[in-house]
């Protein structure tokens, strides 16, 4: 699971200002912290990252290809779609790092209700028309 951090053991960045993501590993067994993995290079200011959103997104997200969850502050809607289409499921939150890996890997943590609106749309619109789900 990664987690974007800006520090001090909390959930306190938005996906897309994140320096680095925590990866922890969360189960019956308790919360891991495995390894960091910084993004810092794919973004140096706001003008940057607005002129290369899309860029962006494209290369984190298969630097989390072996989570399943993305745990943030907050998260916009393009790279939660991205997110999704490669399997990972976002939760926004806000608190301690270790609460929110427990909350995700026990059920407890739901991801926002505009991203589970979104994921539909996203599959009606890619779905042949008169196709059943």
């Amino acid at each position: 699971m990664a987690v974007a951090t800006k520090g001090e053991g909390l959930v306190n960045e938005h996906f897309g200002w994140v320096d680095e993501f925590l990866i922890y590993e969360g189960g019956p067994r308790g919360v891991h912290f495995l390894e960091a993995r910084n993004v810092k290079n794919f973004c140096n200011g706001p003008e940057i990252c607005k002129n290369e959103h899309e860029a962006r997104i494209q290369k984190i997200v298969p630097m989390l290809h072996d989570c399943q969850a993305l745990v943030c502050e907050a998260i916009g809607q393009p790279p939660a779609l991205a997110l999704l289409r490669a399997g990972i499921i976002p939760y926004e939150t806000q608190g301690p790092i270790e609460k929110a890996v427990e909350d995700v890997a026990c059920g407890q943590l739901k991801p926002p209700d505009w991203l589970l609106e979104l994921e539909k749309a996203s599959k009606s619109a890619a779905s042949p028309a008169g196709a059943k789900q």
